[in-house]
């Protein structure tokens, strides 16, 4: 009587990952794209720079070095400092904010609210599982956000990530552990343990 649900289980997950493979081979190939578009650009722009800009890779004052115009957006450049592609932000003109494959942030690392001064590295690293290429690499904080999660960069596959809402990518054993010693620490407070014997008079 199991069969048909088993079959139908099969189905959906075949379904799942051809649905995973076709996004990577399409973000692989917009990335392709975009390498053999720079390689045709113009060579007059190689020689281009600009000084004194602040780079959300690398978080040094650095030297960029023009790597595509565009009279339509924000041109794209290279950091001389980490070789990281940036383009100027929209609300400053001293600081670059990030660009991937994926797109070019808005904001430089100093709008986003990533720091709060240029000069500041903060711990951008996590270790997490990814649910890309499924293995437990770091995650790189490309973007801090205080109304929504922050976005990561898996260090393995250079996807986008944000940590789970329920488990934050952490192993079950790890959520376990923490459960524990906070369970710990609140027996461990003074006063919590007539508080619990309080709780267990009134349920009796």
């Amino acid at each position: 009587a199991r069969w048909p649900s088993i079959v139908i289980h099969n189905n959906m997950f075949s379904t799942i990952q051809d649905t995973i493979d076709t996004v990577q081979q399409t973000q692989d190939n917009v990335g392709q794209f975009n390498a053999v578009r720079r390689k045709m650009r113009n060579n007059d722009d190689l020689n281009e720079k600009e000084e004194g800009l602040w780079c959300s890779w690398c978080f040094e004052n650095v030297t960029m070095n023009v790597l595509e115009k565009s009279y339509l957006s924000r041109n794209v450049y290279s950091c001389l400092k980490c070789n990281h592609e940036a383009s100027h932000c929209t609300t400053c003109r001293k600081g670059m904010s990030r660009v991937s494959d994926e797109g070019s942030d808005l904001l430089c690392a100093k709008c986003d609210q990533t720091i709060k001064e240029w000069g500041e590295v903060p711990h951008l690293a996590t270790d997490a599982w990814c649910s890309w290429c499924f293995d437990s690499t770091s995650h790189t904080l490309v973007q801090y956000n205080y109304l929504h999660r922050n976005v990561y960069e898996c260090d393995g596959c250079h996807r986008r990530t944000l940590k789970c809402r329920v488990c934050g990518g952490k192993d079950k054993d790890k959520l376990e552990l923490e459960a524990n010693k906070r369970a710990k620490k609140e027996a461990a407070r003074p006063g919590s343990a007539g508080k619990a014997k309080e709780k267990k008079g009134h349920e009796h």
